[in-house]
């Protein structure tokens, strides 16, 4: 199959999305054990109801937002039945999640991990110079937009020089200022 027309022009479906046409001489056999379908899964209507699961007013599963807990006590519920069609990798995050979620409720401990602060030491606090407050920003090399539009360069080069550099560092180290009255 390919995504294309037999003009190499991709052509679209009802739902705007790319409609795969044959390719001669494209198909061959696999010889397999199981196949698992994940497209096109729809969640089961019914049983949610049957089993009392609120669901969302464009059909997902209404889940906690942290615990991913369903309305229905030690029901917990992710993926595309809750968030709609996504990626994978939204997927694998909300089982990371709620894998702790459900560690948390079997051993009877409060759903949410409460905030973990890290002790961390006093900045230093550094003193600005007449001359560092009135120097304007410093310029970076970048490239001319002749030279970038066809490339996919890093656009800015950064300071000239190490020297440019470290001033601007320095400047740069004082965002923690506050005007003093």
């Amino acid at each position: 199959m390919s995504l294309t027309d037999a003009h190499g022009k991709a052509e679209f479906d009802s739902s705007a999305r790319k409609r795969p046409v044959p390719v001669e001489g494209s198909y061959f056999t696999l010889h397999i054990d199981m196949i698992v379908p994940a497209v096109g899964q729809t969640i089961d209507m019914p049983l949610l109801r049957e089993e009392r699961i609120n669901q969302n007013r464009d059909g997902t599963i209404s889940v906690q937002r942290r615990t991913f807990l369903t309305s229905r006590e030690g029901v917990f519920a992710i993926g595309d039945a809750v968030i709609g069609p996504a990626s994978i990798v939204e997927a694998v995050s909300q089982g990371n999640k709620v894998a702790k979620a459900i560690h948390r409720y079997l051993r009877g401990i409060d759903l949410l991990e409460p905030a973990q602060f890290l002790d961390r030491p006093e900045p230093e606090r550094y003193e600005l110079s007449e001359e560092d407050a009135e120097r304007p920003r410093g310029k970076t090399n970048i490239l001319a937009p002749e030279v970038r539009v066809c490339d996919f360069r890093e656009v800015d080069l950064g300071y000239p020089t190490p020297e440019a550099a470290h001033r601007e560092a320095r400047r740069c180290l004082r965002c923690d200022l506050e005007t003093r009255e």
